[in-house]
């Protein structure tokens, strides 16, 4: 249940990249959507289906938010307010625009996330087929030393 449960949730989460990059992989320059199997196609596909999820489930860590993105516009908001504590209706607008600001980071920071979780997506399937084929030659060279 715990793998059903992990694969489906990497699947969530790189869906809508998978999608755009189906499309901008397949799409002709003009526009219309005609979907035809080709490498490229496979190839992602794959990735999607199979490679991805495996190495976010051998590999956890991948899957957290490693990005803390913090503007100089929040760092100075914050330092301001820590300043002007006493000045009470000026405290309260910059803690207004340190909310608005604060929210565009966390936008900035699932926007980066998400673009390196579809990094992810593109770079599983080598990854994992390098890792294999290392594994399986390690293997082999062992029993020829023997």
């Amino acid at each position: 249940m715990k793998l059903i449960k992990a694969f489906f949730l990497s699947y969530l989460r790189v869906a809508i990249f998978y999608v755009l990059t189906m499309y901008l992989v397949t799409a002709p320059p003009t526009g219309p959507f005609v979907f035809r199997w080709t490498l490229a196609n496979s190839g992602l596909t794959l990735s999607y289906l199979i490679f991805y999820p495996v190495l976010i489930y051998r590999v956890p860590n991948l899957k957290k938010r490693r990005f803390a993105f913090q503007s100089l516009n929040t760092r100075s908001l914050k330092r301001l307010i820590e300043e002007d504590h006493l000045q009470f209706k000026l405290s309260i607008r910059n803690e207004r625009l340190l909310f608005k600001s604060q929210m565009t980071d966390t936008i900035m920071s699932s926007e980066l996330t998400f673009f390196v979780q579809g990094a992810l997506l593109l770079v599983s399937g080598p990854v994992l087929i390098g890792l294999g084929l290392s594994v399986v030659t390690k293997k082999w060279l062992k029993k020829r030393v023997k």
